[in-house]
């Protein structure tokens, strides 16, 4: 708003340079608070999400670790035979 301008007493003054200044009414207050605390809560809920992950998949590495090996084992004897193919 330009700085001449008048507004209620409970906003809250953001920023302001020589023509404008930003304000916030109380609504835009508690909604940013709320978006914080869900921030939050997103943030603890995605750790633990990650967490349970690495804990599942700490049990079958042994198994995946096969798995990569025997594919990375296929693609070795894939690439020979056609490059022997080639030839």
């Amino acid at each position: 708003l330009p700085s001449n301008v008048r507004v209620p007493p409970n906003w809250v003054k953001v920023s302001s340079t020589m023509k404008l200044t930003r304000y916030h009414p109380p609504e835009v207050l508690a909604a940013l608070d709320e978006l914080a605390l869900a921030k939050e809560e997103l943030a603890v809920a995605c750790k633990a999400a990650w967490d349970n992950f690495l804990a599942q998949f700490e049990d079958h590495c042994a198994d995946f670790c096969a798995a990569v090996h025997a594919l990375a084992t296929l693609d070795c004897l894939y690439s020979l035979a056609a490059l022997s193919h080639k030839r």
